[in-house]
């Protein structure tokens, strides 16, 4: 997974057979290390690739300030 503060491009995901996100939709990161443990994001798909490897580029919509927060402190670790 590749994060920025704007959004994230998500690789390896699974979904059913011959389903493709198209509405906004909610990302949950789950990181096993502070300060993103708690953030939920939502997001919207504006990029897929299903050549080899499932990929999804996502762009967050706007989002609470404190997620933001928590959201700048992690990447610029």
């Amino acid at each position: 997974t590749n994060l920025s503060l704007s959004g994230a491009m998500v690789s390896d995901v699974a979904l059913p057979q011959n389903a493709i996100p198209t509405d906004p939709f909610f990302v949950r990161l789950n990181p096993r290390t502070r300060p993103l443990n708690e953030i939920e994001l939502k997001g919207e798909i504006v990029r897929m690739d299903t050549n080899g490897r499932t990929k999804y580029g996502i762009r967050f919509l706007p989002m609470q300030k404190e997620d933001l927060k928590n959201l700048k402190r992690a990447i610029t670790r």
